[in-house]
């Protein structure tokens, strides 16, 4: 019998769309988002950012950030085009606007981007770090994530191995998340 998406295995291995989700949900936790979106680029030549993984936004909005050009004017393709955090103040909602940071790759490339939907405005000095923070460990992660059969897996430090059950997200207590690299957000 297979393993469902996200299941981490018995050599405490956490596959790539787990590592996605939880660093979106600690990117929108970090800056106290009301939700947030994750693209990908298909490789260093791909003109077009697709969504890998979106948390606490309804479908009717995620739907329309399926794909995205890298041209495109949006928050995201903004980001991975300009390298650099960008925000996009959102006048028709949900909330003020997207912050957006890009996510680095090895060659110098933009692998993709890291965007929170903001409730109250662009993000203070703190937030965007955490969001920049974020958003490179993100990267570092799937920078170690390729494997010889194609699938993207991360392994994890084996103390995280017993503080995180396949399929679900819960709060890592106060403090740093044991060899987690992130903060005290949930993971």
């Amino acid at each position: 019998m297979g393993r469902p998406a996200g299941a981490i295995t018995e050599s405490g291995v956490i596959a790539a769309a787990e590592v996605l989700r939880c660093a979106l949900h600690d990117a929108v936790a970090g800056t106290g988002g009301l939700g947030g979106l994750l693209h990908l680029r298909d490789g260093p030549a791909s003109r077009e950012l697709h969504l890998a993984s979106s948390a606490g936004l309804p479908s009717a909005f995620t739907e329309k950030w399926q794909h995205l050009p890298l041209d495109a004017s949006a928050a995201p393709a903004a980001a991975a085009r300009l390298d650099r955090p960008v925000w996009y103040p959102a006048p028709g909602g949900p909330g003020a606007g997207l912050a957006s940071v890009p996510l680095p790759s090895l060659h110098g490339e933009v692998a993709g981007a890291l965007t929170v939907v903001m409730p109250a405005g662009e993000p203070a000095a703190g937030q965007w770090d955490s969001l920049v923070a974020t958003g490179k460990w993100a990267a570092e992660l799937l920078r170690h994530a390729g494997s010889p059969d194609g699938s993207m897996q991360v392994p994890l430090p084996r103390r995280r191995q017993r503080e995180i059950q396949p399929g679900r997200m819960r709060p890592v207590p106060q403090g740093p998340a044991p060899g987690c690299g992130m903060s005290n957000r949930a993971c």
